[in-house]
């Protein structure tokens, strides 16, 4: 999944937990449950503190969102960006001399409050060249929840639940229904896993 656009299904949430793992390990941005691995607005407050750095411009409100992350980097008084104006841009240096920014260090070593898993896990996405300023291209939902959504690629989970089980009992049409709208949400490639156990899961 290391490219691409992808949806990855599964019969219960619960079982997109190995999923999600990985992707963390492997640093590729993804989405489940709607929401996003990283918060969006993270994500943009770190690409802007680099092109900042780089000396663009940057408006009142993405400043602002900068400094909600950058803790006592910011003066007292300036954390909030009361001193900014709507019509103005300004540089990096202007928030050093004008408005309370006291650092101009590397956004990982500048944002306060992020954890060490989470920081690496943002370095090993820009690494990757994982488009980080719009929706994740990997999106992980149950089959009932993916109705309607497509992808070029889908990744297909065939393990059950014990419920699942028990209904596959007597009517196996429901199931035969729930996965057959799986297989058909991708729209080029069809990847479907080895569940954990075979006596456990809806063999396609």
């Amino acid at each position: 999944m290391s490219k691409g656009n992808w949806l990855v299904l599964s019969s219960a949430n619960h079982f997109l937990d190995d999923a999600k793992d990985l992707c963390e390990l492997q640093g590729w941005y993804y989405q489940f449950k709607g929401m996003n691995s990283v918060p969006l607005k993270l994500l943009l407050a770190l690409n802007n503190w680099e092109h900042w750095r780089k000396g663009e411009l940057l408006n009142h409100l993405e400043i602002k969102n900068i400094y909600e992350y950058l803790g006592s980097n910011v003066l007292p008084g300036f954390q909030k960006g009361k001193t900014l104006h709507s019509d103005e841009k300004y540089t990096m240096q202007d928030c050093k001399d004008k408005h309370g920014l006291t650092i101009d260090k590397v956004w990982y070593e500048s944002f306060e409050g992020l954890d060490t898993i989470t920081e690496n896990y943002i370095r090993n996405m820009r690494a990757n060249g994982e488009t980080l300023n719009r929706n994740p291209r990997i999106i992980m939902s149950t089959i009932h929840g993916a109705k309607g959504g497509e992808a070029d690629k889908v990744l297909l989970m065939q393990d059950l639940t014990n419920a699942a089980l028990e209904t596959f009992s007597y009517d196996p049409d429901e199931l035969h229904r729930l996965f057959y709208t799986g297989a058909t949400r991708a729209k080029r490639e069809l990847h479907v896993l080895d569940p954990k156990d075979f006596d456990r899961a809806y063999i396609l």
